[in-house]
């Protein structure tokens, strides 16, 4: 099972070389992930945006390869709906959580 360049660089502080960003995704209902190509690496790979945060805290969003992707054609406009979608899924998913709950202390 082969391992991502994103994944190598947390273990061993190695940097790897970003070739192109390809796509974005919504995974898990919750998390944004980015079809990357690496430097030397046949395989893409797709890496949350947290993988791109730089060493002085910068957000994955600073990055010049997240910043580039982004300002391609509809992709930030496409990003930002991706956020808000799952900033407006989160509440109701809670909410109905809450909901079940109260229903199960009424039983009590």
């Amino acid at each position: 099972m082969a391992t991502s360049p994103a994944n190598d660089v947390a273990e061993d502080s190695q940097q790897y070389q970003i070739l192109k960003i390809h796509s974005m995704q919504i995974e898990e209902a919750s998390c944004i992930k980015f079809l990357v190509e690496w430097n030397g690496y046949e395989e893409k790979t797709w890496e949350p945006i947290e993988c791109f945060e730089g060493v002085g805290g910068e957000s994955g969003k600073q990055n010049p390869a997240i910043r580039k992707f982004l300002g391609e054609g509809s992709n930030s406009a496409k990003y930002r709906k991706m956020k808000n979608d799952i900033a407006t899924r989160r509440p109701k998913k809670f909410q109905r959580n809450k909901e079940e709950l109260f229903e199960i202390s009424n039983l009590l």
